[in-house]
């Protein structure tokens, strides 16, 4: 009897060590699941608590919006430089000169028209600034006719500046000019000799708008 009780317990033991060994111990007291004992990794733990709610992101369709927006944006730039390259077609007699590209108004207007056109194309009214430039405006004089530069004395009569009212670098008046004979001459035309004369702003001229390579 006894030897009997003492086979049944060794096949209760072996069969327990066996159970902690095997690939899917069972569930029994027997087994020890601290790391190193069996020599293999214990049972996952419990789960921890669960952690703080995050911030709460844009709802999707904020973000599609913002994604749109800025894909209008960036073809409304584009456009308005399209539209800036388009207006240029309305300019002629293109003259290079250093980092500088000059070009003459398709059709005459008043000083402010000519000042319009060149700005909706991205240009401004320029004025030459020394005497290579001066001689490019009379060249283009000698093709077109009148011409209006980038200067008048609006603000102060007989004190001619740039349009960002600056005075002017470089001159090249007739003589006894200006001279606002007709009164209310306030701006500035070339003649073909390359000397300046000053004429009333509403006189029908060509206008010189300068392009610079930024303005593209």
């Amino acid at each position: 009897m006894k030897l009997h009780s003492l086979i049944l317990s060794s096949a209760i033991l072996i069969t327990a060590i066996w159970s902690c060994l095997a690939e899917e111990p069972t569930k029994t007291t027997f087994c020890i699941d601290t790391p190193g004992t069996n020599l293999r990794e214990g049972r996952p733990g419990q789960p921890g608590l669960k952690g703080d709610k995050g911030d709460t992101g844009p709802p999707a369709n904020e973000r599609r919006i913002a994604a749109l927006e800025s894909q209008l944006e960036s073809m409304s730039r584009l456009w308005e430089q399209f539209a800036k390259l388009e207006r240029r077609f309305t300019f002629t007699h293109w003259r290079l000169h250093k980092h500088k590209l000059f070009a003459v108004t398709l059709n005459r207007g008043t000083f402010e028209n000519g000042l319009k056109l060149c700005q909706e194309a991205g240009g401004i009214m320029p004025y030459p600034e020394n005497e290579e430039e001066n001689n490019i405006f009379r060249d283009l004089y000698n093709i077109v006719g009148l011409i209006y530069i980038g200067a008048t004395d609006t603000e102060t009569e007989g004190t001619f500046v740039d349009l960002n009212g600056r005075p002017l670098s470089f001159t090249k008046w007739k003589a006894g000019e200006p001279s606002n004979g007709e009164g209310n001459e306030n701006c500035i035309h070339i003649w073909d000799n390359g000397e300046w004369n000053d004429k009333n702003c509403n006189s029908e001229m060509h206008a010189i708008c300068l392009f610079l390579p930024s303005s593209a």
